[in-house]
């Protein structure tokens, strides 16, 4: 039976786990990706409705008080 040297193990050893560990990084990676589509996805929507909270807001506003400035502030409108 054939059997490999010390170094030719050590570096057939080596080079598993090196490429095992950049396999499993790759999943790492890839599963991050899929999680920040998700949450990208989930922050669209919220940035949606959101503008639309704004505008009613704005629209309430300026109903109210018309067209002016907003000074954050302290709260008046010129």
């Amino acid at each position: 039976m054939k059997k490999l040297t010390k170094d030719e193990l050590e570096k057939f050893t080596n080079a598993r786990t090196e490429y095992a560990s950049l396999r499993n990084n790759l999943c790492d990676i890839t599963l991050a990706e899929e999680r920040l589509k998700t949450d990208k996805q989930t922050t669209l929507i919220n940035i949606s409705m959101a503008s639309t909270t704004l505008s009613e807001v704005h629209q309430e506003l300026q109903d109210k008080y018309g067209d002016g400035k907003i000074n954050m502030q302290t709260g008046e409108v010129s």
